[in-house]
């Protein structure tokens, strides 16, 4: 989809409201469709009242969590008992929302009954935020059902009014065939999983999400020190990335089994991986708070044991070093506020990039920064596409990065080795560390493409 300038896009992104469902044990045979089309009539619906809302005095933004499902809600509007739930836009870039953050397998069709003089949208995604540019098919009539043609994993309510609209009932009529969760890259209690590179504190690893807070101490936060030597011999800002390493294997001792996990075993040189940062509304509002959000995904190809093939990375909010950018002397430049950046090769040594002048691929119009700056929502979609050797980024449908995986390649297939689901540990400059914050990961889904 082509994007312009953030100033000239018209708004509003999303996905959204969920539904999990019970939880069933997936067999691994599943994982290589996409979204098939909608069949026939779903057999199971979810009816959301107001009895499920915020209430009246809700804050402009948070979370309910109705029959174990949870749902993200923003608007401009104060809320109501007598209505689900009221959504307003700020303004032409933060859009009033409902989501979801766990799956609801197979959405096929969506009603509501809704008043107001704006537009109210439903879109339907096979993953979390994946779309949130609204066209006119994805209007909704209050009252009538809207079907989707593709069953997927995850619904957005989306109004770009700047006056109230109010929701009435909202009613998600879905398949419980696994259309979505027979492609997730982790199975709690399966997956090897560890720290990346330090560990998150308060970590919840569950069916569609996992979650943590960042855990910056004296010794791991971005200012602890620093020295161009690493890890083991300085206790500094190497463990400044924090959160969870999920690994693609089980383990005991030290004997790591590729065949008890979904794709243990899952070999390609053409298929996609995509996951979604949500960051705690709290810091992500606040400019006055730093926050960085770095998914990385490793590969490896065959052999025994098998060979690295390096990681894909990207990094999405403040500078994750030196916010400040007058503290420390090793890897500048450094740069203000948040963005999107690359960390890349500049023809003589690694370094990330400008987001100010390195721009989004086939649009020259558009920094990365432009791009981070397009939707004012705490959500982050980010896309990995392998094609042969050649793998590019997406991050809430801009792309972003482009590079080759191997320096020589003969047709090798790639595996998916470990997917670091990571935060920034920030500290003052003194080198004390902050308060951590809250970060939240969907579980990865991965197809063949």
């Amino acid at each position: 989809m082509k994007h312009k300038r953030a100033g000239a896009l018209f708004l509003i992104n999303i996905l959204a409201l969920g539904v999990m469902g019970v939880i069933h044990i997936l067999g691994k045979g599943d994982f290589l469709d996409g979204a098939g089309a909608n069949p026939l009539t779903p057999g199971y619906s979810r009816v959301l009242t107001a009895a499920d809302g915020p209430g009246l005095g809700a804050a402009q933004r948070g979370t309910i969590v109705i029959n174990d499902d949870t749902y993200y809600y923003s608007s401009a509007s104060e809320q109501s008992n007598d209505k689900f739930v009221i959504l307003q836009a700020s303004d032409a870039k933060t859009p009033g929302v409902l989501m979801n953050t766990t799956v609801i397998n197979g959405i096929a069709e969506v009603s509501a009954t809704f008043s107001g003089a704006g537009n109210l949208y439903a879109i339907v995604t096979e993953t979390l935020f994946e779309r949130f540019t609204p066209i006119a098919a994805d209007l909704l009539t209050s009252g009538v059902k809207k079907e989707f043609g593709t069953v997927g994993g995850y619904l957005l309510l989306m109004t770009d009014s700047l006056t109230p609209m109010a929701v009435n009932s909202v009613e998600i009529c879905f398949h419980c065939n696994h259309d979505i969760d027979s492609k997730f890259f982790f199975e709690p209690g399966v997956n090897k999983h560890w720290g990346a590179r330090s560990l998150g504190a308060n970590v919840v690893i569950e069916h569609s999400q996992l979650s943590f807070k960042t855990n910056p101490t004296l010794t791991t936060n971005n200012y602890s020190g620093e020295t161009a030597v690493p890890p083991a011999e300085r206790p500094n800002a190497w463990y400044r990335w924090n959160g969870i390493s999920m690994r693609n294997y089980s383990q005991i001792g030290d004997a790591r089994n590729y065949d008890t996990t979904r794709f243990g075993n899952f070999w390609s040189s053409s298929f996609e991986v995509s996951v979604t940062a949500f960051v705690d509304p709290n810091i992500f509002y606040n400019t006055d708070e730093w926050f960085c959000v770095a998914p990385w995904m490793s590969l490896t190809t065959p052999g025994s044991p098998r060979v690295s093939a390096g990681y894909l990375q990207t990094y999405i909010g403040n500078d994750n070093y030196d916010p400040i950018g007058t503290v420390n002397t090793l890897y500048k430049p450094y740069w203000s506020g948040r963005f999107i950046t690359n960390y890349a090769w500049d023809g003589s040594k690694w370094a990330f990039q400008d987001p100010d002048t390195v721009t989004v691929i086939g649009d020259p119009a558009t920094t990365l920064r432009d791009a981070y700056e397009a939707i004012n929502l705490p959500f982050f979609h980010v896309k990995y596409e392998i094609s042969g050797n050649t793998y590019k980024i997406f991050i809430n449908g801009f792309y972003v990065y482009t590079d080759t995986i191997l320096s020589t390649y003969n047709d090798e297939t790639f595996a998916i080795e470990t997917f670091e689901l990571q935060a920034v540990n920030y500290g003052n400059a003194d080198g004390t560390p902050k308060n951590g914050y809250n970060v939240t990961y969907s579980n990865p889904v991965v197809k063949a493409i």
